[in-house]
């Protein structure tokens, strides 16, 4: 668990925001699991979500707007799907990042086991 606030803003989860200023709401790995999100959605489409929204807000869009989604129809059904695991908005329905490893978008790639086994090594 964490209250620190550190980060860029596009990346930082919503309950990671909501700390600004309080340090009163606690959060735990989940807000990674946003953050690998952004990234993702960012290394596919060439910009992260709101990236032309200034700082304040920015800030509001991502605690009180919808959770961004990948807006080209390029990708696949399991990259739009692990897009959208990753960016709940409650951290509650997120999964972990044990759990990412069975999601289609990972377990159907190419050498999967090299990558499985370089995660959960990290995991440890």
């Amino acid at each position: 668990m964490s209250d620190s606030t550190s980060g860029r803003i596009p990346y930082l989860a919503p309950e990671v925001l909501a700390n600004f200023g309080k340090k009163t709401i606690w959060y735990n790995s989940k807000a990674d699991i946003w953050s690998l999100g952004i990234s993702a959605l960012q290394m596919a489409e060439g910009y992260y979500p709101f990236s032309r929204f200034p700082q304040q807000k920015l800030m509001k869009r991502i605690m009180h707007g919808p959770a961004p989604v990948l807006l080209w129809d390029k990708w696949s059904d399991n990259f739009h799907s692990f897009i959208g695991h990753c960016l709940q908005k409650d951290p509650a329905w997120r999964p972990s990042a044990g759990k990412l490893l069975s999601h289609p978008f990972i377990c159907k790639i190419f050498n999967e086991r090299g990558v499985k086994s370089n995660i959960k090594w990290h995991l440890q």
